[in-house]
């Protein structure tokens, strides 16, 4: 099955949305150095049970809606992914043109964005108006009222600023390896 990746920032947002490096989040934590040693398996250990038991605690303090809530997002983003990727090869067949790249950006836990990156002289061309077409009557054909999934076209030129895509919400890359490795 292809797969979205999420996409790797250098960056952190804080609360309130600014843009903040992880060094001025640190600068005024020292460590404090044990000056008794423990062997490395008792480490691993404290450290496997701690994420365990934060594991358990917060999956025991989830209400059964909190629980049925997740599964739905879980279950809408899986669909959102598969859904894209099956229309990148449609695209790819039926215009004969290869989709550089698919972003995913999650609006809710039903609605999802998707852009898929063509090349430049076919984004100019008349064709791009049947593929338009075609995203329309495949959104027609597959939001229902528990996801709802929009596509947008642009083109691949140099100007193109994959970060501000990121930086926009579009935090999944659609990366189909087997596509990847004919080209």
């Amino acid at each position: 099955m292809p797969t979205l990746r999420p996409i790797k920032s250098k960056t952190t947002s804080g609360s309130t949305g600014a843009r903040v490096t992880s060094t001025s989040m640190t600068k005024d934590w020292k460590r404090t150095i044990q000056e008794k040693s423990l062997p490395d398996d008792v480490v691993n250990m404290v450290i496997d049970a701690y994420f365990a038991g934060k594991k358990d605690g917060f999956e025991s303090a989830m209400s059964k809606d909190d629980k049925i809530l997740t599964k739905v997002f879980k279950e809408n983003l899986t669909n959102a992914m598969t859904l894209s990727a099956s229309l990148v090869k449609i695209v790819d067949k039926t215009f004969s043109i290869k989709v550089k790249s698919a972003y995913l950006k999650i609006e809710s836990k039903s609605t999802f964005k998707v852009i898929l990156i063509v090349p430049v002289n076919f984004f100019l061309s008349e064709k791009r108006r049947a593929l338009t077409d075609l995203l329309l009557n495949y959104e027609l054909e597959n939001n229902t009222e528990i996801i709802d999934i929009d596509y947008s076209v642009i083109p691949n030129k140099k100007s193109l600023n994959l970060e501000k895509l990121y930086l926009d919400g579009f935090s999944f890359h659609y990366a189909n390896n087997k596509r990847n490795k004919k080209a």
